[in-house]
């Protein structure tokens, strides 16, 4: 039986740091980074919710996401690693974004067949329920399931899904940060991920 990997997508899939925190100080203009990243210590849209954006805000910051998405290749090391496990596992992604805009990518970038689910804010704007939904339809044992993620907030999601959770530091989050989520493991390098998985 095959193993279940799910994937965020932003800091994971693509290194959108700097686009999306570039997106939004357009909206709050004295938005820094430091704060940005705090908005990933719990659910994203908790904290767009506690921000005040509004739908028309949202709607904005979509649209140019989708634009700016457009442009990027998925890093070469990342494209390695995923094609060598994929032979081993299910892939998915659970994301806040936009599904439409993230299998759009996917197909751009000639990865979209690797990828069984893709599941964003349509499916629930709530990650641990959609990593429940997910770990209940594959009935997959702990060891046959991960959750690859950059941000604590994520990681605080997947145990309240009782997922357990891989942190990868070329995200939105340091390592001290998302040592605090207590992942299983942090890696440094999508290689170090690849040689943990196929261990």
């Amino acid at each position: 039986m095959k193993k279940l990997l799910i994937f965020d997508f932003d800091g994971v899939i693509e290194d959108t740091f700097e686009l999306t925190f570039s997106l939004f100080k357009c909206q709050f203009r004295d938005l820094t980074r430091d704060e940005y990243r705090g908005w990933f210590d719990g659910n994203f849209h908790h904290a767009l919710g506690a921000k005040g954006m509004s739908a028309l805000g949202r709607y904005v910051f979509y649209e140019k996401y989708a634009r700016a998405l457009r442009g990027k290749n998925t890093d070469a090391a990342l494209r390695t690693m995923l094609n060598a496990l994929h032979a081993k596992f299910v892939f998915a992604i659970v994301s806040s974004g936009h599904a439409a805009l993230l299998r759009e990518y996917l197909r751009q970038n000639g990865i979209a067949h690797l990828f069984t689910h893709v599941w964003g804010m349509e499916k629930h704007m709530n990650k641990a329920m959609k990593l429940t939904e997910l770990y209940r339809r594959y009935a997959a044992p702990k060891g046959n399931c991960w959750f690859i993620t950059d941000t604590l907030g994520d990681i605080r999601e997947a145990n309240a899904a009782d997922m357990p959770t891989i942190a990868v530091t070329w995200g939105f989050h340091s390592r001290r940060r998302l040592e605090e989520g207590n992942p299983t493991l942090v890696v440094e390098t999508p290689k170090e991920l690849s040689d943990f998985l196929n261990a």
